[in-house]
């Protein structure tokens, strides 16, 4: 019992979150990519929570405010839900790679008994470590987000925390993005949905991956291939629908577009397909790759078109958004947002890989800072907090405000470190707690049952 109350020592999990040394064998760069989209995310989510997307009217200069699309500076801005792509990205890759080395471990000790209990754990660790501090904040929004805000902003009704109310329940089933999706709960947590449909449907095609790898790919590129359909087949339709008469209709437009292809599993696992395929290939080559078979020029020429394919999708809009910017065409548009997802995963994907292969340089580098490591353990947390934050502290103010670029800045500055703030709290207090309970309670158990089937050092590592 002492070691299972010490799981929720405030000192011991400081301690363990603030290490910067990195585990052996771990992919370095990703922490740093990890921290840089979440920064990322929140600078884009400053300019829309609460101002563009609210339910009161909080903004003195919105229409002004507005023409900042027309900016070339602003595109990043606007294209920030690819964030969401280099998770998805990332969380393929790992998976992939820790997987395929598991099968690998237990090659020629499977029963039907190994294969059910394995299945069972691999299911409950994830929906675990994504539940406990997903519920806890929920929670918290439910029954505190009437009192975050006392400003004549404040609308009397959140339609979002509402909702929460009678539909709690399908974010806790990870189904809140394809069941009622227009009646959510914390509406931006559609990503965790995702992640947990794909973490769920892996093995399908992990398992096909290692015992007959020709036969995984090809699984694998039938997946993407129907994603990129789905995207064309859904986009077209969207297009068509507001084509003609309906050219105006802005805000149904945003509202399909998001909620019909946007935060729908089957049109954002691209980006997790490519990292399954790059997780697999830097199993298979133990993440090392002789530089003899990889010349300087041959890695310059992909750093570059990894920029170039990144910096596309990231600025593309701007030849229709720009001042006496062309509308673009039907198809132009169809074509773009079917393939922006898999070009921004592609871009990214050959940074990781070279990065964890010894071809990154300065970008490894800057990647594998120490100082990321830390911040990114903050990540998941920060995730599901910095909407809440952002929202309460617009509603909380006196007066409409005026959009500046000086105020969304120092906003931006203040909603990451109180986000940090309330991320680290969340993450002593509940998120690394149940995480070593998960390891605790088994151990424990295998003590209370087998006494000496748990050495020393079984406990030392736990």
């Amino acid at each position: 019992m002492e070691r299972l109350a010490l799981t929720f020592s405030a000192y011991t999990n400081f301690k363990k979150i603030l290490t910067g040394k990195h585990a052996p064998g771990s992919f370095q760069c990703l922490h740093g990519i990890k921290v840089l989209s979440m920064g990322w995310l929140i600078f884009a989510n400053t300019h829309f929570f609460g101002l563009v997307f609210a339910e009161s009217w909080t903004t003195k200069n919105l229409l002004p405010a507005l023409d900042r699309i027309k900016l070339y500076t602003f595109q990043p801005i606007l294209n920030a839900y690819l964030s969401a792509d280099s998770y998805f990205m990332m969380a393929g890759m790992i998976l992939t790679y820790s997987f395929l080395h598991f099968l690998n471990r237990k090659r020629g000790k499977w029963n039907a008994r190994k294969i059910f209990t394995t299945a069972v754990h691999y299911i409950f660790h994830r929906w675990w470590r994504l539940s406990m501090v997903y519920w806890f904040l929920m929670a918290f929004y439910i029954n505190f987000q009437p009192y975050s805000s006392f400003g004549p902003l404040n609308p009397r009704m959140v339609t979002d925390r509402t909702n929460c109310l009678t539909r709690w329940w399908k974010n806790i089933l990870y189904i809140n993005n394809i069941v009622r999706d227009r009646e959510g709960c914390m509406q931006y947590s559609w990503f965790m949905a995702c992640i947990m449909q794909f973490y769920c449907v892996s093995p399908l095609f992990l398992v096909p991956l290692f015992y007959f790898p020709l036969v995984g790919v090809s699984l694998l590129a039938l997946l993407l291939a129907g994603n990129l359909t789905a995207l064309g087949v859904l986009n077209n339709r969207l297009e068509t629908t507001y084509s003609g008469n309906n050219t105006n209709n802005i805000a149904g437009y945003n509202a399909d577009f998001n909620f019909d292809i946007n935060i729908k599993p089957y049109t954002r696992i691209g980006p997790y397909v490519v990292g399954m395929l790059i997780g697999f290939i830097l199993y298979r080559y133990k993440c090392q790759f002789p530089k003899v078979r990889f010349p300087k020029t041959l890695n310059i020429i992909c750093w570059i078109l990894a920029i170039v394919l990144c910096s596309t999708v990231a600025y593309g809009t701007y030849s229709k958004n720009m001042e006496n910017g062309t509308d673009w065409t039907k198809t132009q548009t169809v074509a773009y947002e079917t393939l922006v997802h898999l070009t921004w995963s592609i871009g990214l994907g050959w940074i990781c890989f070279a990065c964890i292969t010894g071809y990154g340089g300065v970008a490894n580098s800057i990647l594998s800072w120490n100082a990321f490591l830390p911040l990114s353990r903050l990540c998941y947390a920060v995730h599901l907090l910095h909407p809440i934050a952002i929202s309460a502290f617009i509603y909380d103010q006196r007066d409409t405000v005026i959009i500046t670029d000086a105020e969304l800045q120092m906003w931006w500055l203040s909603h990451v470190g109180y986000s940090l703030g309330t991320g680290f709290l969340t993450a002593i207090l509940v998120e690394w707690p149940t995480r070593e309970l998960e390891k605790e309670i088994p151990l424990q158990w295998r003590v209370w049952r087998k006494p000496d089937s748990v050495s020393l050092d079984d406990m030392k590592k736990s």
